[in-house]
């Protein structure tokens, strides 16, 4: 698979920006000046919305900050990774004869923690992180700096809405298993050898009620009892480890 790599950029201007999307260059976000009309929006909403790419509509004053050169009122910033669709991952994960395993990461803003995280699922053989367009930290250089460049080879997949994740997760049979807090099993319960999705949630919120609801089971760290929180990435090496002990190896 091609990958978009080195350092993100600005897209500046609605037929350059167009160009982009249509020969399939990653792109994080969209920037409309708000209320922008006009020639060629309708086909960049188009393809954005075919490719879920995020569309934030900010003022005009916004813009002019990130940039001296006529923009447009349109603004796209070049991704750092390609991102993947969900579906085409786990069709070519069981094509390959590989029981699909994730880690979904709910809502984990600190652009570090993604970078530190995305490192160790490569190293654990975690085949895909998930990611939706709202509540997550956006993949950037810093990231890139903190998995010590593993993310820029790692398969990041990006869906729109986290109830879209859910639908393909559970319609392929994946199971989904969150870390939480409040779980009674701890990890060792979990049958991580089976097709699964684990979720990691914010250090703040945990993993969100919509996602809980949604899981086949959650789980907890075991640790002392004088302290009971650890950092998001330290918690998700524990974890992969214990994924990587319980899978067949390839």
């Amino acid at each position: 698979m091609q990958r978009m790599k080195s350092q993100s950029n600005l897209i500046i201007g609605r037929k350059p920006l167009l160009e982009a999307i249509q020969n399939g260059k990653a792109v994080d976000k969209i920037y409309y000046q708000t209320n922008v009309t006009g020639e060629l929006i309708g086909d960049i909403n188009r393809i954005a919305k075919e490719m879920n790419i995020p569309i934030q509509r900010v003022p005009i004053q916004k813009l002019d900050g990130m940039t001296r050169v006529n923009h447009q009122g349109v603004i796209g910033v070049g991704a750092v990774v390609e991102y993947f669709r969900l579906q085409d991952i786990i069709d070519d994960l069981f094509a390959k004869g590989i029981s699909p395993q994730l880690l979904w990461l709910d809502g984990i803003t600190d652009v570090r923690n993604i970078g530190a995280i995305a490192r160790t699922a490569k190293c654990f053989g975690v085949d895909a992180i998930i990611l939706t367009e709202k509540g997550n930290g956006a993949i950037n250089e810093e990231a890139v700096k903190t998995s010590a460049g593993a993310i820029l080879d790692y398969t990041i997949v990006r869906e729109k809405h986290t109830q879209g994740v859910i639908e393909i997760l559970k319609a392929n049979g994946i199971q989904i298993f969150a870390s939480s807090l409040e779980a009674v099993k701890t990890m060792d319960r979990m049958n991580f050898a089976e097709p699964c999705a684990v979720v990691m949630g914010s250090e703040e919120n945990g993993v969100t009620e919509q996602v809980i609801k949604a899981c086949t089971d959650t789980f907890i760290i075991p640790m002392s009892k004088n302290f009971d929180s650890l950092n998001v990435s330290v918690a998700t090496g524990i974890i992969g480890f214990e994924m990587f002990k319980q899978r067949p190896q390839l």
